[in-house]
């Protein structure tokens, strides 16, 4: 950016705000070229007419975008093929009526691709930090691992 005059003693008017943002600045240099704080030039902008009410931010439930949302359909697991619960197993099950779906398998058929393998990652990194490791800890961690390479490899069921 050029060095400016120095304006201090020049009053920026509306007419000289409007050809200088015509001319591509900012406020933020406006203000600085006039030595004015950009909270002045805001209540200017504000008495002149040119500046929108401030929106306040809204609490709104995340709608997630067509483009970006893959929705793959839940694999079909009868009670039967289903393995029984284990408090601790990174194969958690969920319960839905009379069927169960493993938390891996609902996560997988809900995530694309990338984001599904991002998933394996963040869990094996989650069991793999810390300052001691149980062997709980280290079991997750391959059992995550293994995942992510049959993934990676190809069988995963993409």
């Amino acid at each position: 950016m050029k060095a400016t005059p120095n304006k201090s003693k020049e009053e920026l008017t509306k007419e000289t705000y409007i050809k200088l943002r015509d001319q591509g600045l900012t406020n933020r240099a406006i203000a600085l070229r006039y030595k004015i704080s950009e909270a002045t030039l805001y209540s200017r902008r504000s008495d002149w007419g040119l500046s929108k009410p401030r929106k306040r931010p809204t609490m709104k439930t995340a709608k997630p975008k067509e483009k970006e949302t893959v929705q793959k359909p839940l694999p079909k697991v009868t009670e039967h093929e289903a393995e029984p619960v284990k408090k601790d197993s990174a194969r958690a099950l969920t319960q839905q009526a009379d069927t169960a779906v493993s938390t891996i398998d609902f996560m997988q058929a809900r995530m694309s691709a990338e984001h599904f393998k991002g998933y394996l990652i963040g869990n094996v990194l989650k069991h793999s930090s810390g300052p001691q490791f149980s062997p709980e800890d280290v079991k997750k961690m391959v059992w995550y691992g293994n995942k992510l390479l049959e993934i990676m490899e190809g069988g995963g069921g993409e």
